[in-house]
């Protein structure tokens, strides 16, 4: 037990796990984007709690064998941080020319677990990190991500650095995608993290206590919660209460009045702690060390603290700095220091607050020397002094601050080197302008006789000028003159042409009014037709709005169909929310199914299934999924021609087992040596059982049992068998890289292949045969030739399991970096899958459309082989490594593990919802149906049995 149920300024981690609250639903959300790709960025304000989101809840939602956390932080570079962070825990030692992709396998192979590489307080790199850095930094993560690893990203950081990010998405493009902003936490779970803990801890909590202490923070009842002041003044609170009675603390309206009102109760802390030292003065200005320009926390030596004091004109021993840094250790303001010797303060509120203790004129000098040290730090790799304009900038705070010796003479020689091209520039102007006064006299000369024979020639130009003005005049009225006589004449010609063109039209009309009768009738015929078209054309437009008015109802009842299929969805994911509510959950999950059923919807799809799955568990844990437990280790699974499922045990056992009991309804005992391996036919008739020698014996579950002679050939293991369909060819591979075909138990062919044989497969005809190998190569052979032609490989992989479909519709090949490949009979690819766990087993049926893949993180997969694009039904529940897994005709997936234990789950939706149906005790409320599935949806009961 904690000694207080409050983390002060600490964040929480998996240890606090039992006093972490408010945070559920952000937490369930955190966990799905996980797995919607390798890259996730957490972002929000300061104060937000996403570190405690991370180290404690996430971590809470995985089992210890499910995730590899390893946290980074930059430090002084964040490359170097990482390779420093996976030395310390690799078990198997990395090589100092590893990628980082490299190193990530490493740590995979060594633990066998997922890695989770958690960047916290990723915003130091944009603020402390360089170009350079960066820039290394991204191309070794894209590496990592190209080589599709078994290994995930989170990315924490402050809101207000994200847009830093966009630097990161011209190489990931995909960098930005998948992402969860964590907002401030509601006043409702405020009070649950103040009354929730206190319950562990047996502190009796006063009627209105929580609301009174969110009130003296200052929060309204409507405004969101800063954790970080909470959590300082709980932990107040705490001692206070202590102080009184340690065997029974009580928090009450008299503590609070005891306390008083604080309106900013980190600043109280701080003030509070700082006039405990010795010399306050002294103690802020160390503070004032651990604050960046940005206003952030920043890591420290006991070193950098002494150079950083000077530069404030203080100076302090060594021995008296670090007797600073322990008290500010013991008083919780600091973390101690890593491995690296680095100090740092416990939150950047910390560093809010010490930031605005720290004046202008101190934030110019420490600006100052940021930037003499950059400049030096370029000085050092281009050789380049500081620029005329630079100096003016810090010459003024030049004898003020502290350098080291290295600086100093940087900045000495840059003032040298601007003195001498001053110099230089001077001499360069005084010569000019003797050039330029030289030149300018001779052309003043010049010009001045120039000016005389330009006035000389303006008195010629405006005579000339006043002579072309007359001649001007006289032309426009010689113009005007010719154009009145113009205008006569053309006046004359028109109305001449008038006349003529009267008599025309005059002909013209008497013509016309002959013709009109004609067009009378020809009119009146023509208005009939048009009448008749007219009527023909209304009757083609009725026709038409029934035809649009039909398409538009069946459109808007496809978008309705839609929209209750997302509704679907919607209510789906809500169930999954509410563990704690069994029967709203299995209401919700109902309406949800009945949703997807009545308007065509997959009701095998992912989400729903999860939906009915996890409600169905939520009533009967111990008994859904059912569960077997076995005498002995499990060797081979696979159904018996009646549905049931079939087990081969190491002790020389198979027993059958229904899906929904615990005993086995028979069991039939196989004779021989201790069994090495084994391997049922996927129509159940068939049994082999593999011996240490590398022999192998079948039997005949067909004929009660009956067993083959006994079959030697291979000279090594046996790792491989499959059996045809009528059980009288089988073929078998082993660690001897041989493959031998057997007729009625006698060796008929050998084919040797380039490594060890993983997994075979023979096809329904008897003519083909299909050869994993561990080279990542998949074979695929006519068993009357030798010849060995390539199906598909797996680069840097070895192949798991490769199969013919029941009906032999399709060839599947697996792998073990995870990717599963899906062929048509013919050899064409339908689908290619890519895990991130290695695919150890796989089954497939074409009777039920189902492809069922087993990987080594302890997750079973259900695609529907009708629909490959479909996302697949998940089983996470499994606690053990999976041996091996079978699938009945009636949708039971029964999962073998190391444990000895068999899951057997159905994989139908109707199957489980009826099952669902039995624990139902009520209906929804109105407000319930309202909130939870709209009130656009007529209400509806769920028990139609209930009043």
């Amino acid at each position: 037990m904690l000694k207080t149920p409050f983390k002060f300024l600490d964040s929480y981690t998996s240890d606090d796990k039992d006093i972490f609250f408010g945070r559920e639903k952000e937490v369930e959300e955190l966990y799905y984007k996980i797995f919607d790709g390798d890259l996730l960025i957490v972002y929000g304000s300061s104060g937000t709690g996403k570190t405690s989101l991370i180290q404690c809840g996430l971590a809470g939602k995985f089992e210890d064998a499910d995730w590899m956390p390893v946290i980074i932080r930059r430090a002084g570079n964040i490359n170097e941080s990482i390779r420093k962070t996976l030395r310390n825990i690799a078990i198997t030692p990395l090589k100092e020319k590893n990628t980082l992709a490299q190193d990530v396998q490493s740590i995979y192979l060594d633990y066998f677990k997922p890695v989770f590489l958690l960047f916290d307080q990723f915003e130091e790199l944009f603020i402390f990190g360089s170009d350079e850095e960066i820039e290394q930094f991204v191309d070794s993560l894209k590496e990592c991500l190209e080589a599709k690893q078994s290994c995930k990203f989170i990315f924490v950081i402050r809101g207000e650095y994200l847009e830093h990010i966009s630097r990161f998405e011209d190489k990931i493009p995909e960098f930005f995608n998948n992402r969860m902003r964590i907002e401030r936490m509601t006043r409702r779970n405020a009070e649950r993290v103040i009354t929730e803990p206190c319950k562990l801890f047996n502190i009796e909590v006063a009627d209105g206590f929580p609301s009174k202490v969110l009130e003296r923070l200052g929060h309204d009842k409507t405004a969101s919660i800063e954790l970080t002041y909470l959590q300082v003044y709980l932990d107040k609170l705490y001692k206070k209460a202590a102080t009184k009675d340690p065997g029974h603390i009580v928090f009450d309206d008299s503590l609070l009045e005891e306390s008083g009102r604080i309106d900013d109760v980190l600043s109280e802390f701080l003030d509070e702690q700082i006039a405990r030292t010795e010399n306050p003065e002294d103690a802020l200005t160390i503070l004032k060390s651990f604050v960046s320009n940005e206003g952030t926390k920043k890591q420290m030596s006991a070193g950098d603290v002494s150079d950083f004091i000077k530069t404030l004109g203080k100076k302090l021993p060594g021995e008296t700095i670090e007797k600073y840094l322990r008290q500010f250790v013991d008083l919780r303001i600091l973390k101690d220091k890593d491995d690296n010797n680095k100090y740092e303060l416990r939150h950047d509120s910390l560093a809010a607050k010490i930031f605005e203790q720290i004046s202008y004129s101190e934030k110019e000098m420490l600006e100052v020397r940021q930037f003499i040290i950059n400049r030096y730090n370029d000085y050092e790799k281009r050789g380049t002094h500081l620029q005329e304009s630079d100096i003016q900038y810090i010459l003024p705070y030049e004898n003020k601050m502290f350098l080291n010796e290295e600086q100093k003479a940087f900045v000495e020689e840059s003032i040298r080197s601007a003195k001498a091209k001053k110099n230089r520039r001077r001499n360069v102007f005084i010569v000019g302008a003797t050039l330029l006064l030289v030149t300018l006299t001779g052309f003043s000369i010049f010009a001045m006789k120039q000016r005389d024979a330009a006035l000389a020639q303006k008195r010629i130009a405006e005579q000339k000028t006043r002579e072309a003005l007359n001649q001007k005049e006289l032309a426009e009225k010689a113009k005007d003159l010719s154009l009145k006589a113009s205008q006569q004449a053309l006046d004359a010609k028109s109305y001449a042409e008038l006349q003529s063109n009267i008599a025309v039209e005059q002909k013209k009309l008497a013509q016309q009014q002959a013709m009109k009768a004609q067009e009378q009738s020809e009119i009146a015929n023509q208005q009939k037709s048009i009448a008749e078209e007219q009527t023909a054309m209304a009757t083609q437009e009725k026709n038409k709005a029934d035809e649009e008015k039909e398409k538009a109802e069946k459109a808007q009842t496809e978008a309705n169909r839609l929209r209750l299929l997302a509704l679907s969805q919607n209510v789906a994911f809500k169930s999954l929310q509410l563990k704690n509510e069994p029967q709203l959950a299995a209401l919700l999950s109902t309406e949800a199914y009945n949703l997807a059923q009545e308007n065509g919807g997959n009701i095998q799809d992912a989400q729903l299934y999860a939906s009915l799955y996890q409600s169905l568990k939520n009533f009967d844990p111990a008994n859904y999924p059912n569960t077997i437990q076995g005498p002995a280790e499990i060797l081979a699974m696979n159904t018996s021609p009646d549905g049931n499922t079939m087990v081969l045990y190491a002790n020389g056992s198979i027993a059958y087992y229904t899906g929904d009991g615990a005993a086995p309804v028979k069991t039939v005992p196989v004779k021989g040596p201790v069994i090495n391996t084994g391997y049922i036919s996927s129509n159940g008739k068939y049994v082999l059982t593999a011996y240490e020698d590398n022999s192998a014996k079948v039997w005949n579950m067909a004929d009660g049992g009956a067993g083959s002679p006994l079959m030697k050939g291979h000279t090594g293991l046996i790792r491989a068998a499959a059996f045809s369909a009528d059980g009288s060819t089988l073929v078998t591979g082993g660690r001897d890289s041989l493959v031998l075909v057997w007729d009625d138990y006698k060796m008929t062919k050998k084919i040797k292949y380039p490594s060890r044989v993983r997994s075979v497969a023979i096809s329904n005809n008897k003519k083909k045969i299909l050869v994993g190998c561990e080279d990542g190569i998949v074979y695929e052979n006519e068993l009357g030739s030798n010849d060995r032609g390539i199906l598909t490989s797996y680069t840097g992989a070895r192949v798991q399991n490769v199969m013919y479909s029941s009906n032999g519709k399709y060839m599947i090949t697996a792998a073990s970096n995870g990717e599963m490949s899906i062929f048509s009979s013919a050899g064409k690819l339908l689908k290619n899958i890519a895990g991130s766990s290695s695919a150890d087993h796989i089954v497939a049926d074409d009777a039920t459309g189902l492809l069922v893949e087993a990987a080594a993180n302890r997750r079973v997969h259900i695609y529907d082989l009708n629909e490959l694009s479909a996302k697949p039904i998940e089983l996470a529940d499994i606690n053990s490594f999976i041996r091996d897994i079978a699938l009945s005709p009636a949708g039971i997936v029964s999962v073998g593990m190391a444990n000895n234990n068999i899951r057997q789950y159905s994989v139908k939706t109707p199957v489980i919802q009826k099952k669902l149906a039995g624990h139902i005790r009520r209906n929804m409320s109105a407000d319930e149906w309202n909130t939870y599935v709209g009130k656009d949806v007529p209400y509806r009961k769920i028990n139609t049995s209930l009043p």
